[in-house]
């Protein structure tokens, strides 16, 4: 059955409302199928209260400027965050460099190989430490129960590393100063270092140990380090100087037990009556 077009109108706001039979919207949607006038007038029903269907289009034009302007603060917003956050890091930075702060993660051990261990003059151990990929590092100390001495190098998060090393290559030489280290152990009557390790547990690497028979430095040894550290004169150690003053025969390349006997020459000279402390 075919409706007029005021029949239709008048169900509109029903067919609209979705309260009407299923048959009369049956019918209303056959009609509007071939009525525009019809289909119109459902429009402007849908349309909100007081806006003709052009206004409509302006309001949907009017939000969809508002949703671009929207989004163009999120992206302010955003870029915004991303500047505070790198001026935060570098605030860090500069924080960090002035109160000497920097964070560290503890090293992988297995990149790390030592090699060229030899014996100075004045009867430091020297060696070469091989560490890829880092050249800033920073230390832990830990102390083992029989006198073992653990040297724990870090990553350093902030790129500072070690004050006053920071700059340091993969096959440079290093040295270990037994005795400055024990040189107080002695005046305190504490047990002397028996080993000298880089890292700890299983991985750890070692330098030193009691008994080691370690060679001379070369020539060729002797100059690169002293170029590296701008050591002028390895010939005595300190203990070794108050031994000889002392009228006692001191060597070259003194191991750490002949140091230990040095050492309290050293003490007598610049600790009178330590032994009685």
């Amino acid at each position: 059955m075919k409706l007029s077009c005021n029949v239709i109108r008048d169900l509109l706001p029903l067919y609209r409302d979705g309260v009407c039979a299923a048959e009369t919207r049956a019918l209303v949607e056959d009609h509007l199928a071939d009525c525009a006038a019809c289909h119109a007038q459902l429009a402007a029903l849908n349309a909100p209260l007081g806006q003709t269907v052009d206004e409509q289009r302006e309001v949907r034009a009017l939000d969809g400027v508002a949703k671009t302007w929207r989004r163009g603060k999120l992206r302010a917003f955003l870029k915004g965050c991303a500047v505070t956050a790198l001026l935060c890091a570098v605030l860090l930075g500069l924080f960090a460099t002035l109160v000497g702060w920097h964070g560290a993660v503890p090293y992988n051990l297995s990149e790390m190989r030592v090699y060229d261990q030899c014996v100075l003059p004045d009867g430091r151990i020297a060696y070469r430490l091989d560490c890829p990929g880092d050249r800033y590092m920073e230390y832990g100390f830990e102390e083992g129960e029989n006198g073992e001495k653990y040297k724990i190098p870090y990553h350093s998060i902030t790129g500072l590393g070690e004050q006053g090393h920071r700059d340091w290559q993969s096959g440079d030489w290093h040295i270990y100063d037994w005795e400055e280290e024990n040189v107080l152990r002695v005046k305190n009557g504490a047990q002397t270092t028996t080993a000298y390790y880089w890292g700890e547990g299983d991985d750890a690497v070692l330098i030193w140990q009691q008994g080691m028979d370690l060679p001379r430095a070369t020539d060729a040894q002797l100059a690169e380090i002293t170029v590296r550290f701008g050591i002028a004169d390895m010939r005595h150690s300190p203990a070794a100087e108050a031994a000889a003053a002392a009228g006692i025969a001191v060597t070259d390349y003194p191991t750490p037990d002949e140091l230990l006997d040095y050492i309290p020459y050293y003490l007598n000279a610049n600790y009178p009556g330590w032994q009685t402390e």
